[in-house]
């Protein structure tokens, strides 16, 4: 069931974007494929970044209720929830969000590794040009079936920045704000223990989403601003 509505559709997208191409990059391919899935998830994402904004904005109201009622951790949530309703703040959306993309990441996965790298030919649906000629190339000399150290470095690169722009908006300090911190220092370090042996293609969706991610981000937060404003 995985394969048929997750795996399947997402492997015969990606050939179907490569063959259509004016130049047939499999790079290419796969950028154009992330920028249609996360356009496809605007509206999941977007609450997630309003989410991200408004745990800023209620950060001092937190702490004041977390001061005042510390001994009293049944009033503390009852007052945290009212807050909660009151601000529009979703504690649950974030995750909900990477729960929904989750299937979408595992899917992308067997695509690269079993789809490109085994015999996908099995997974192409009957009306996809299954002689059409094939490269795993990007950019003519950069082999997206085997691992690339330039484009894990990239991957690495992007996720510190992506991190470390979501710490520097965030406000207050203590504990949570010097986690937040470290995290920034140690999700590329994940990011490249996690990638450096995959095939590049990894990297390469990894980079994309990542950069995709911080565009939709700084535009989900200017329009939270400008209706703030308003």
């Amino acid at each position: 069931m995985f394969q048929t509505f997750f795996v399947q559709p997402l492997f015969n997208a990606l050939i179907l974007v490569y063959q259509n191409l004016p130049v047939h990059d499999f790079g290419i391919a796969v950028i154009i494929l992330v920028v249609g899935i996360r356009i496809l998830l605007w509206p999941l994402f977007e609450r997630a970044v309003r989410s991200q904004v408004l745990v800023t904005k209620i950060q001092p109201a937190v702490q004041k209720i977390q001061k005042e009622h510390k001994d009293d951790p049944v009033r503390q949530s009852q007052e945290l929830m009212a807050l909660y309703r009151e601000s529009g703040f979703n504690p649950f959306m974030s995750f909900f969000v990477v729960l929904i993309q989750l299937p979408i990441l595992l899917a992308l996965y067997r695509v690269f590794l079993n789809g490109i790298q085994g015999n996908g030919v099995d997974l192409l649906y009957p009306w996809v040009n299954r002689a059409y000629p094939f490269s795993t190339l990007f950019l003519s000399w950069i082999d997206l079936s085997k691992p690339f150290l330039g484009l894990t470095l990239l991957a690495c690169a992007v996720q510190f920045g992506q991190s470390w722009q979501m710490v520097r908006k965030q406000a207050g300090s203590g504990p949570q704000a010097a986690a937040s911190q470290a995290m920034a220092w140690i999700s590329p370090l994940l990011t490249f223990i996690l990638l450096f042996q995959l095939p590049s293609v990894v990297g390469l969706y990894w980079t994309a989403t990542t950069v995709i991610s911080i565009v939709q981000q700084y535009a989900v937060q200017r329009k939270f601003s400008l209706e703030e404003k308003k």
